[in-house]
């Protein structure tokens, strides 16, 4: 059973690596200070609207890309980049996937978010909010909140352990058990 958990999330990253391409890293983003500050404030406001839960005051925010298939986005090409609010800047988790086409192994490296918001830079507004799960403010913010006024982007249960717990090769083995997940890190 074991293997074959292991077999699906390694199918799974190989996937995702087919429908993004070869480059799928999160590389961190820079801005003039002016700017960056407009996007972090974007993000923050956000949060504090929908996802006051995460309480976000004591995490750093830092902008990414937003890794996102076309094909898939009521945005299409437009520029969204997503500010991750992080325990620091050096908190991340990395991951062994596959290219099927080249067979090559290569290693992504992820940054471990609490909850991301992501913003459209043209217009500078929201355009979503995730953490393990994900919302896209379509058409646009203001008409999302108008038709939702009562929205709120909640925790779930994982978000809870990996606060507590601060990494996922961290979590006890009985609370994921009762999310029904094997962590595939930890040797037994």
């Amino acid at each position: 059973m074991r293997k074959f958990i292991i077999l699906v999330f390694l199918f799974a990253l190989s996937s995702m690596q087919y429908v993004y391409g070869a480059n799928i890293q999160e590389k961190r983003l820079y801005f003039s200070p002016e700017k960056e500050q407009q996007i972090i404030n974007i993000a923050k406001q956000v949060c504090a609207e929908v996802a006051p839960d995460f309480k976000i005051g004591d995490l750093t925010p830092v902008i990414f890309n937003f890794l996102m298939d076309e094909r898939h986005s009521p945005f299409g090409n437009r520029e969204i980049v997503s500010v991750k609010f992080m325990k620091d800047t050096t908190d991340y988790s990395e991951y062994k996937m596959m290219n099927p086409k080249t067979k090559e192994i290569t290693t992504r490296r992820v940054a471990n978010a609490r909850v991301h918001v992501e913003v459209l830079i043209d217009k500078m507004e929201p355009a979503g909010i995730g953490a393990y799960y994900g919302v896209m403010f379509s058409p646009d913010y203001k008409k999302y909140r108008e038709k939702n006024p009562d929205f709120k982007f909640e925790k779930d249960k994982y978000t809870e352990l990996l606060e507590k717990y601060g990494d996922f090769k961290n979590f006890p083995k009985e609370e994921l058990e009762k999310l029904g997940i094997m962590n595939i890190y930890r040797e037994e």
